[in-house]
């Protein structure tokens, strides 16, 4: 047996479920607009998508699930934000990786 681990091979699953939470399309969303826009309640969320107010809540219960957003009712609304540094390290190498010249 090899003695080869890196962090990473030792996290395999914690970071394939971190990476299968932000793979979806309508999560990558939510998580740019709460990186770009701050925090936002379903309401604004959904101003810039289009997919129904229950398959948003569904979304964000995933991303809540796994740590990655956290929510502050203020008011009547709750508000959702990144609560994981390491969502905000990917969304900003995505960034530059489709922004550059091809």
């Amino acid at each position: 047996m090899s003695n080869y681990s890196t962090s990473i091979t030792r996290n395999a699953k914690t970071a394939s479920k971190l990476l299968k939470a932000i793979s979806n399309p309508h999560r990558l969303v939510i998580l740019s607009q709460l990186k770009i826009l701050g925090a936002r309640n379903v309401s604004q969320l959904l101003a810039n998508m289009s997919i129904t107010q229950p398959a948003l809540s569904q979304h964000l219960a995933v991303l809540r699930e796994e740590g990655l957003i956290s929510s502050e009712k203020k008011g009547t609304a709750i508000y959702y934000a990144i609560d994981c540094e390491v969502v905000n390290q990917i969304l900003n190498a995505l960034e530059v990786h489709f922004t550059r010249p091809q």
